[in-house]
């Protein structure tokens, strides 16, 4: 209870009530006054006096809804020299009340932060608006498990934190910042998580319920999984209680379209590709015959028909660093590896795969069936029906 003090206010700009007890002037003194009489109890090392002092501060504090910035600075003067002597009991008491103030004191927050001790350290790195990207990131190269385990549960976090987080981080860690939907990951995060989710069919699950994951991350999933995986990840794609994977495809199909390139013009070799297909004349040899013509736009347009897919997201496919969602698109349209092994050898400004990686794709193919590859174009053509109603 706070016997003695005044009713908590909301508004205005206060001063907070120091004193020589500290418990009822009715105006602040300066901050070397405050500090000169704190040090006695600093310097002596009193603990149980310096927890005591710091509750009654820390009281004084929660008075008020408001601060100017030259008072917060005087309060981060003063918990910085208390703390020092303070118990862990009594610093986790601290980090609890501080940690979801939006006007805390920002040095005794990172104190906190960064203390070993993570019943102290946790609760203002889960919650504190006053720590920075930068600190976070340092806490995240050089803390323990648990302190990244903290952070990973912020309702806001960047790419450059959630790298680090998973580059360290262990499988708990991973798997909690991938389930946060205020997580950023960049793309070599989402690859991170990819090559994770190999050996973690739970994590995998978790990737592709959110709905910012990139296709291509979803197709790599759905490549290399095993049949057994492969199905649990579609039953988790087809729930209806997991909307989002349809939102994410239908993201995905229109950053594709937004980042297509104006320079390619796919309307002539589209109208031929539509006449040869409904002419009986675009055939698996047809296409092989344009791959090898570096014929680009009527390669895209004549798999985009074959494989009923817009013609922009097989030009992504086209242009893409990974080859798992031209996989799919190959296996949808029927061809055989000879033809997508062309296919893949010619995408436009991209280095040949080495032998190694051609087996790999190659494997990954076969594995693929039909009716896998089928599901997941679907996904893609629900989006256009979706964009039209």
């Amino acid at each position: 209870m706070r016997s003695g003090h005044q009713p908590r206010r909301a508004r205005g700009r206060p001063v907070p009530p120091w004193s020589g007890g500290l418990e009822s002037a009715p105006a602040m003194r300066t901050r070397e006054s405050l500090i000169s009489e704190l040090e006695e109890a600093v310097e002596h090392g009193w603990s149980d006096q310096c927890s005591d002092l710091l509750r009654r501060i820390t009281d004084l504090f929660f008075e008020f809804d408001e601060y100017h910035e030259e008072q917060i600075a005087l309060y981060d003067d003063v918990f910085s020299r208390l703390i020092v002597n303070i118990e862990t009991r009594a610093l986790a008491e601290l980090s609890e009340r501080l940690a979801p103030v939006d006007h805390a004191p920002p040095g005794t927050v990172r104190q906190l932060a960064v203390n070993d001790e993570i019943i102290v350290a946790g609760p203002v790195l889960a919650q504190s608006n006053r720590l920075d990207e930068a600190t976070l990131v340092v806490i995240a190269k050089t803390k323990s498990q648990a302190h990244l385990l903290a952070i990973s549960a912020r309702k806001r976090l960047n790419e450059p934190v959630t790298d680090v987080l998973l580059q360290r981080g262990d499988d708990g860690v991973a798997h909690s910042v991938t389930g946060n939907p205020g997580a950023a990951f960049s793309d070599q995060g989402f690859d991170a998580l990819a090559q994770r989710a190999d050996a973690d069919v739970a994590l995998a699950e978790t990737i592709v319920r959110r709905p910012d994951v990139p296709l291509p991350v979803y197709c790599a999933l759905l490549a290399r999984a095993t049949d057994v995986v492969r199905e649990r990840l579609l039953a988790t794609a087809r729930s209806e209680s997991h909307p989002e994977i349809r939102l994410a495809v239908h993201k995905a199909s229109v950053d594709v379209a937004d980042r297509t390139p104006p320079s390619r013009d796919y309307a002539t070799a589209l109208r031929n590709a539509v006449l040869a297909h409904s002419s009986g004349n675009l055939h698996e040899c047809d296409v092989l015959g344009l791959v090898q013509a570096r014929r680009f736009e009527d390669t895209v347009a004549a798999i985009s028909v074959l494989s009923s897919v817009p013609v922009k997201v097989v030009d992504q496919a086209m242009c893409g660093d990974s080859v798992e969602t031209l996989l799919i698109l190959c296996k949808v349209a029927g061809f055989k590896w000879p033809t997508v092994r062309e296919i893949i050898q010619t995408r436009l400004g991209r280095v040949r795969l080495s032998p190694e990686q051609l087996v790999d794709a190659c494997n990954d193919f076969a594995r693929l069936s039909n009716a896998t590859a089928e599901k997941v174009v679907q996904f893609w053509r629900d989006r256009q029906t979706m964009a039209a109603s």
